[in-house]
Parts: structure tokens; C-alpha cells; sequence
């Protein structure tokens, strides 16, 4: 969200929606431009966008960015869809003109309560301040989740072209701290770091090993363990079995 919005950006003529459509119905926006910004939220059923080049289905859960100026067509597939739909204008970022017409965010459950707090607030108790309110900690909130999705994949990046890298050398590489280096990415892969790089490094053991090119002692060697006793130990806790009893068996399958 952040590569759309600027991060000063003024939202204005925010408009609610609280939408509910029959299976088989369709909107579309493929003869006339999108004239504003949206942000839909699929509280059930599903949607399906279609442009020019692409296809996108969208269910319960989901969110949904539809660019200013896009041209598509929404088809609703089940027996009944519901969604929040919020209609906004703002000035955007250069790269707004990068981003496709339809931005699927799968599953953001978690912002439901957020959508459903604006539509009460736009449409039964018509208060505009609280309105903008909570229009902005949405956005907020998908702006904090493209970026640690941003900093995951990075820090994921340096780890496997360098499963040596020290926590502290990625957390510099990155600009974090290291508390934050692995909460990012034990949120994102549900493993921590230590965990993870082990995982690598293991795999590139077994292949190798697998391979009949690579003794214990060179393995060890190639991977940066200490020795091949450590290797062997790591190994035999990682596999339950030892490298000489892990190749055997290999083979013997």
C-alpha cells in the first residue's frame, strides 16, 4: 500500500458502502474509468475481477485495491456476496502508475472489525471526523504489512545467498534491529531465523552427501561447520540418523 499512497498523502470524499449482490450479478467498469480510488473488503462469497490481461479472484477475507482510472469487470460467484467498499480520493506516489488496475491483499480477516467500525460510523452515525479516522489506521495497517512483507523476503534473500550471516549482519544489511530482524521473519515463516538457516544448511548437507562426491570431512568443510564431529552431530539431530547411516540408507531405497 505504501508504493500507492504517499506517505503524506490527503484522502478526501471518503465514501462507505456496504454492499450485497445476488450470485451471477456483474458490474463493470470497462467502458468508462474507474473514477476514484477503492478499497474493498470481501467480508463473504467471492468476487472475480477481470481486465484486459488479468484475472483475479478475490474471497471472504480479502481486500481488494481498486486504482483510480482502472478499467475491469466484477462478477460475484456465489449465492450471495457481501462486501465493504470504501471510495476514496488522494494524491498518490510516482508509483502509483506501476500498480495494475486490481491489487489483491489475501487474507486480512484481522481488518474486518476496521471495515465494519467505518461503515458504522459513515453510515448510522454519520460522523465524518471518525470516519477519516479510521480510514487512515486501515491504510496504516496495510502499509505496516507491505512493508514487513518487503523486509521478510529481504532478510529471507540475504539468508540464502549466505546462510552464514551472522543476526547482526543482517540486521545492519537491512537497517533494523536485530529484535525486529526476528519478529519480521518468525512472523512471516513461522519459524525463527536460527531455525530457518538451519533448515538450509541441512538440505545442502543431504545433497552433497547424496551425491558421492562430498565425504563427511568436505561437507563439513563446503557448509562452515567447526569439524565433520559437529557436522555429524547436527546431522544426527536434524535426520535422527548419521550421514554414513543417511547415505546407506538412501541408497538402499
Amino acid at each position: 500500500m505504501y508504493d500507492i499512497i504517499a506517505a503524506n498523502a490527503e484522502c478526501s470524499e471518503i465514501e462507505v458502502l456496504n454492499q450485497s449482490w445476488i450470485g451471477g450479478t456483474t458490474y463493470s467498469y470497462k467502458m468508462k474509468k474507474r473514477p476514484c480510488w477503492g478499497l474493498c473488503f470481501i467480508i463473504d462469497g467471492s468476487i472475480v475481477y477481470k481486465t484486459k490481461n488479468s484475472k483475479t479472484v478475490a474471497e471472504s477475507g480479502d481486500i481488494v485495491i481498486l486504482k483510480k482510472g482502472s478499467l475491469y469487470s466484477a462478477e460475484f460467484m456465489k449465492h450471495r456476496t457481501n462486501d465493504i467498499l470504501i471510495n476514496f480520493h488522494c494524491n498518490t506516489s510516482s508509483n502509483a502508475e506501476r500498480i495494475g488496475d486490481i491489487t489483491l491483499i489475501k487474507d486480512r480477516k484481522s481488518l474486518k472489525n476496521d471495515f465494519l467500525e467505518i461503515l458504522d460510523y459513515a453510515v448510522f452515525r454519520e460522523r465524518g471526523y471518525m470516519v477519516k479516522s479510521v480510514f487512515y489506521r486501515i491504510i496504516d495497517s496495510l502499509t505496516q504489512s507491505s512493508i514487513e512483507t518487503t523486509l521478510s523476503a529481504k532478510i529471507k534473500q540475504i539468508i540464502n545467498s549466505d546462510p552464514s550471516a551472522s543476526e547482526a549482519d543482517i540486521a545492519k544489511a537491512c537497517l533494523v534491529s536485530v529484535s525486529t530482524l526476528q519478529r519480521t521473519f518468525k512472523y512471516a515463516y513461522g519459524k525463527p531465523i536460527s531455525k530457518y538457516k538451519n533448515d538450509i544448511r541441512m538440505a545442502k548437507a543431504k545433497k552433497l552427501l547424496l551425491s558421492g562426491m562430498y565425504s563427511v570431512e568436505e561437507t563439513a568443510e563446503i557448509l562452515n561447520f567447526c569439524d565433520s564431529a559437529y557436522l555429524s552431530h547436527c546431522f544426527k539431530k536434524y535426520t535422527g540418523l548419521s550421514p554414513k547411516k543417511f547415505v546407506k540408507q538412501a541408497h538402499i531405497i
